[in-house]
C-alpha cells in the first residue's frame, strides 16, 4: 500500500479537561524530541500516544515538529524522512485545556454494517 493512503487516513487528537490526567506509560519514542520542550512552554499534562498504530511506519518518522505550545494547548507533527511537503505528513497530536470546539452531536452515530467498521479500525 503506498505511503500517501496512510497519510489521509491518520489524525489523531487529545483533549485534556477536568482534573489533572496521568499518562500511565511514557510517549513514543518518536516524540522524545519535543516532549521535554512542551512540558516547559505549557502548563497542562502533555499526553502523547505510547505505541503508534502500525499503519504509520514510526521506524521512518524522523521529523518530529511542534507546531504550537501555549499555556493552555499544544500540537505536534510526525513527518516521514525525505519526503517533502503535505506528503511526508504522517500524524497530527493536539491537547487542549476544556473541550473541543465542536458542539456534541445531538443523535448518536454508528456504522451501520461489519464492512464499514473494519474499514475504520
Amino acid at each position: 500500500m503506498s505511503c500517501s493512503s496512510h497519510l489521509a487516513a491518520v489524525v489523531l487528537g487529545f483533549c485534556v479537561g477536568g482534573p489533572v490526567a496521568a499518562q500511565s506509560a511514557p510517549p513514543a519514542a518518536v516524540f522524545r524530541p519535543v516532549v521535554a520542550e512542551l512540558r516547559n512552554k505549557v502548563q497542562i499534562p502533555v499526553l502523547l500516544p505510547s505505541k503508534l498504530p502500525a499503519v504509520l511506519r514510526s521506524r521512518e518518522i524522523t521529523d518530529v515538529r511542534i507546531m504550537a505550545a501555549a499555556a493552555d494547548s499544544y500540537s505536534v507533527d510526525l513527518h516521514y524522512k525525505g519526503v517533502g511537503g503535505d506528503a511526508g505528513f504522517a500524524a497530527f497530536f493536539s491537547g487542549a485545556r476544556g473541550g473541543l470546539d465542536e458542539a456534541p452531536a445531538k443523535h448518536r452515530f454508528g456504522l451501520r454494517t461489519a464492512r464499514s467498521r473494519r474499514l475504520v479500525r
